[in-house]
Formats: structure tokens, C-alpha cells, sequence
């Protein structure tokens, strides 16, 4: 991991100009590696020749939004497929003491961006193997509320159950008609594989949860020099 023009400043004065109001930062993808030299992994920035060691993508991002005031924001995938320990309650501990740091050492964040994709085929400690676990119990996500609502308060929680905003059930950029921004509470959690309810809500739902549309500027998510010709127009 070594990116020679990488630069955050450049990154918001583009989004700043697109009349954006927020960034939000992968700062832990499936993957396990860690755009922040977190002290819980050797998989992770620090190990690498980027300056030479000492880069901390997270800090610089947060601190251009900042200078440039937009609102700054964190993605932390659940699912780790480099971590030998997933599936575990250690696992466990080792997320929530990731998303202490994400949360104590970056200044005022907006939103927690939790994804629902959870467990199966990964390199766990290096050897291929598959995990699966329960969705509704494995990462005990009160803890995760609890943290949040104490050293972020203002921070809405993203997940496909919310409590903060949901999925919106697609990738597509838009939402069903009518999308209801109510959810049935308790129904409806991080990972739930109900993706068609997500698209629409639910008209008698008790817990106000809006709903949050994405989508790529290129085929998928990753980056490949192969699709460069594929990146979506102003227009698109």
C-alpha cells in the first residue's frame, strides 16, 4: 500500500465544489486492513511503505474536512476476512476496541456506518476458510449504541436495521416508491437478508429509520484500472 498522489485536501475542495455537506471515510473494509494506524493489528497502514510508516488516512481526511467544513464520517466493516479470530467473542472485543479508537481520536463524527455483509468465504489468519455467524446476536450491536451514544452522541447509526437510517436494499442510488421511513423496531436488524422490505419500509412501522441510498461511480465498488472507460458521466 503505497498511493503517491494521494490527497485528502484535493478529495473534499471535489466534493466541497459538488456541493456536498459530508464525508464518509472506509476506514475498514471486509478485508481487515486499516487506513489508520490502529495499535490492535500489524495489518494496517503503519506496516507499510506509505510515508515511510506514519500515514494515517483517517486523521488527514478529518482534519481537511474540518479545514473545508464539511462533516466528517466512518465506515467500519463488521466482517473482518483477515482476522484468524472471527467468528469468536474475541473477535467481538477486537471491533469494538477498533471503533473506540475510530471514535476518541478523529474529532465529531456524523455517522457509524455499519455494513450488513457478514461472515463467509475469507483468508482468516491466512488460511482460506469459511465462517458463518448469527447475524441478529454475533456483534451484540448495543454495545456498539451504548459506545457511540457516549463519545458521539450526535453520530447517526447506519445498518440495515439502523437505529440512525437503513439500508435502502439496493446499490442502485434510488429507492422504492413509496419508500416508508418507518420499520417495524425489533424486526429489522444489521444484516437482515429482507432486502425488497428495505426498498420499501414499512407503512405500519413504529421506529422512524429514513432510508440511506448508495451506489458506485464505477461497475462495483473496488478499483480496476480495466473499467477507467466506466466511471459514470455528470449526467449519470
Amino acid at each position: 500500500f503505497n498511493p503517491v498522489k494521494l490527497d485528502c485536501e484535493q478529495w473534499v475542495k471535489t466534493f466541497v465544489a459538488a456541493g456536498m455537506k459530508g464525508v464518509i471515510l472506509t476506514a475498514k473494509h471486509h478485508d481487515g486492513f486499516c487506513l489508520w494506524p490502529t495499535g490492535l493489528t500489524e495489518y494496517c497502514i503503519r506496516n507499510t511503505p506509505y510515508k515511510d510508516g506514519k500515514g494515517d488516512i483517517v486523521r488527514d481526511l478529518s482534519e481537511a474536512c474540518k479545514k473545508y467544513g464539511i462533516k466528517f464520517a466512518v465506515y467500519l466493516s463488521p466482517w473482518d476476512r483477515h482476522q484468524a479470530n472471527y467468528g469468536t467473542p474475541e473477535y467481538v472485543d477486537y471491533f469494538y476496541r477498533q471503533l473506540y479508537e475510530l471514535l476518541t481520536n478523529y474529532g465529531p463524527v456524523f455517522e457509524i456506518w455499519f455494513d450488513g455483509a457478514n461472515g463467509g468465504d475469507g483468508w482468516y489468519g491466512g488460511a482460506k476458510d469459511s465462517r458463518t455467524i448469527d447475524r441478529k446476536t454475533y456483534y451484540d450491536y448495543a454495545r456498539a449504541y451504548e459506545m457511540i451514544d457516549k463519545f458521539q452522541p450526535q453520530a447517526v447509526v447506519f445498518s440495515d436495521g439502523g437505529p440512525g437510517c437503513r439500508w435502502v436494499g439496493n446499490e442502485n442510488g434510488f429507492a422504492g416508491a413509496t419508500n416508508w421511513s418507518f420499520l417495524r423496531a425489533g424486526e429489522v436488524y444489521p444484516g437482515y437478508p429482507k432486502y425488497r422490505e428495505l426498498q420499501y419500509g414499512h407503512a405500519d412501522g413504529n421506529q422512524w429509520t429514513a432510508a440511506e441510498c448508495d451506489v458506485s461511480i464505477r461497475p462495483g465498488w473496488f478499483y480496476h484500472p480495466e473499467e477507467d472507460d466506466r466511471v459514470k458521466t455528470v449526467e449519470q
